[in-house]
C-alpha cells in the first residue's frame, strides 16, 4: 500500500492539468500561427501605407493597400488554380480507365482477387 502516497489530490488535478495542455496545444498552435501570419503580414505592407498615408488618411490609405495587395495576390495564383483545375479535369477523366488497369493487375494476381 506504498502506492497510496503517491496518489493524492494535488497529483490527480496535475495529470488532469497536464492532459488538458496536451490536448489543447494544437488548437493554440494554430491560433499562434494564425496571428504571426497577420503580424508578417501587417508588418509588411506598412511601409506602403505610410507611403500613401502622405497623400491621404490612413483609413484610406490602408484600404487601397489592403486591395491592391488582394488583387496582386489573385492575379499571381490565378494560373496556379487554373493549372490545378486542368489536372483534376484530367485526373477525373483518366480514372475509369486507371481503375480498369489496376483490375486488370489484381485478376492476375492468383492471391488477390476483387469481383467488380
Amino acid at each position: 500500500m506504498e502506492y497510496k502516497k503517491y496518489i493524492t489530490v494535488k497529483n490527480i488535478i496535475f495529470l488532469i492539468l497536464i492532459i488538458l495542455f496536451f490536448k489543447l496545444v494544437p488548437n493554440f498552435v494554430n491560433l499562434f500561427m494564425l496571428l504571426f501570419t497577420a503580424f508578417v503580414l501587417a508588418s509588411s505592407v506598412e511601409p506602403l501605407v505610410k507611403i500613401c498615408e502622405k497623400r491621404m488618411n490612413r483609413t484610406t490609405a490602408t484600404v487601397v493597400v489592403m486591395l491592391i495587395t488582394i488583387l496582386t495576390t489573385v492575379l499571381v495564383l490565378l494560373p496556379v488554380f487554373k493549372m490545378a483545375i486542368e489536372q483534376i479535369y484530367f485526373a477525373m477523366e483518366s480514372l475509369p480507365a486507371r481503375i480498369e488497369d489496376l483490375h486488370a493487375i489484381f485478376l492476375q494476381n492468383a492471391w488477390f482477387s476483387v469481383n467488380f
